[in-house]
């Protein structure tokens, strides 16, 4: 099967995404042992907003008719913010259940949560706050 390899190295045309170290494998010829499978991320449009205390934020997102919020606690606690652009960046809605961990920065222009697992949530702040802070904490994942 023929495929095109683009300057960063990713081989396309309907054979399985590899990510180019030194050499390719292709159509299981073996030219080399190092490869990366690359995943292609599925994103969603929504929302994060942290309430007032500074210590609580719920984000909402629809995926196929369902709503995806994930809620819980910032540490530290940062002042009220709001996204109403976020995008969710995930490889699969088998990630987005349960109780998960997260780090990340709210401010000064964005918020970016980076869960556990691989998901992540970010965004433009409106308005912007300053200073920037490192949080982390956990989050519980519902569906409606």
């Amino acid at each position: 099967m023929l495929g095109y390899i683009y300057d960063d190295g990713v081989l396309q045309m309907g054979i399985p995404l590899i990510k180019h170290t030194s050499q390719l494998t292709l159509e299981g010829s073996h030219l080399d042992q190092r490869q990366e499978r690359l995943t292609r991320m599925s994103t969603a449009q929504g929302f994060i907003r942290g309430v007032a205390g500074g210590h609580r934020f719920i984000a909402s997102f629809v995926i196929d008719d369902i709503q995806y919020a994930f809620s819980g606690m910032l540490n530290p606690a940062v002042a009220e913010f709001t996204s109403r652009e976020a995008t969710l960046t995930y490889d699969s809605v088998e990630q987005l259940t349960s109780q998960r961990n997260f780090e990340g920065q709210v401010g000064s222009e964005t918020v970016t949560l980076t869960i556990d697992n691989g998901p992540r949530i970010s965004g433009p702040l409106e308005p912007p706050i300053y200073p920037a802070s490192a949080v982390s904490g956990s989050g519980m994942w519902t569906q409606n």
